[in-house]
């Protein structure tokens, strides 16, 4: 087992509490199964895959049952399928965001080119229009988020 602070993964644990370094491994299946766990972990990557995790080769070695860990003991295991339902969400949401965020940005700019076309029209006939310049000095709270956006776009 490691001497540092971090806690061991999965593969160590197994190791740790299935091998002495006095006595050797507990039974000939435990030294199989962490054989067959340094197998899969030095198994190069196709490319374009991506490596199997700790957890996913810990898992494909010694099987999985609902409410057990192998090589832990029973507990909880965090769900992948939830975990990985709440990353798909969260990045469909951040796409959204970022495609909102671009519609704002474009709309700005017309604007900012529709401003600046005034002025320049106001300036032909000779009335003096002072250039806008946007900052969050000038905000107000009530307008804070559109200042803070307006700020990022320029």
């Amino acid at each position: 087992m490691r001497n540092d602070a971090q806690e061991p993964n999965r593969m160590d644990f197994f190791k740790a509490t299935h091998h002495s370094n006095d006595k050797g491994w507990t039974t000939s299946e435990a030294q199989t199964a962490y054989e067959k766990m340094v197998e899969l972990q030095s198994t190069p990557v196709e490319e374009g895959a991506e490596p199997k995790t700790i957890d996913d080769i810990v898992d494909e070695v010694l099987g999985t049952r609902s409410g057990y860990i192998p090589g832990l003991g029973y507990g909880p295991k965090p769900d992948k399928k939830k975990s990985s339902a709440n990353t798909i969400d969260l990045e469909k949401r951040l796409k959204n965001k970022e495609e909102e965020l671009n519609v704002y940005k474009s709309n700005f700019e017309t604007i900012q080119t529709q401003m600046e076309a005034m002025r320049s029209a106001l300036l032909a006939v000779g009335i003096q229009v002072p250039s806008l310049q946007f900052s969050s000095k000038s905000c107000s709270q009530s307008n804070e988020n559109i200042c803070i956006i307006l700020n990022m776009v320029i």
